[in-house]
C-alpha cells in the first residue's frame, strides 16, 4: 500500500512539472477555431495567445509581442497555429517559448526610448 502511494505521488509530481508543448497548444487552438472560438479550448488558447496580465501600463514586464488592438484574436490564433505546427521540434518544445518567438516575430513591439 505504501509503495502504491509513493508511486502515485511521483506520478502527480511529474505531471505538475509537465509543460504544454508547442504542438499541444497548436492543436488546442485549432480545435477552438473549429468550434467558432468558443468553449474551454478557446479559453486555454487565450491563456497563452492573449495574456491580458502582460498588457497595459500596470505590466511589470514588457509584452513579448504587440498585436494591434484592431487584430481579431482569431487572426492571431490562426497565425500561431500555422507557425507552431510548422516548427520541427513542436512536439517537444515548450509552448510559451515557441509562442513568444512566433508572435514576437509576427507582432514586434516598438522599443522606442523617450
Amino acid at each position: 500500500m505504501r509503495s502504491a502511494a509513493v508511486f502515485l505521488l511521483m506520478l502527480l509530481a511529474r505531471a505538475a512539472q509537465a509543460q504544454t508543448t508547442a504542438l499541444e497548444l497548436a492543436e488546442t487552438c485549432a480545435r477552438a477555431l473549429n468550434q467558432h472560438y468558443a468553449g474551454l479550448d478557446a479559453e486555454a488558447c487565450n491563456w497563452y495567445v492573449a495574456p491580458c496580465p502582460v498588457c497595459g501600463p500596470e505590466a511589470a514586464t514588457p509584452p513579448a509581442w504587440c498585436a494591434p488592438a484592431s487584430e481579431p484574436v482569431t487572426a492571431i490564433v490562426t497565425k500561431a497555429v500555422d507557425e507552431l505546427r510548422a516548427r520541427p521540434d513542436a512536439a517537444r518544445e515548450p509552448a510559451q517559448a515557441a509562442l513568444r518567438e512566433v508572435l514576437g516575430r509576427a507582432y514586434p513591439c516598438r522599443r522606442d526610448k523617450p
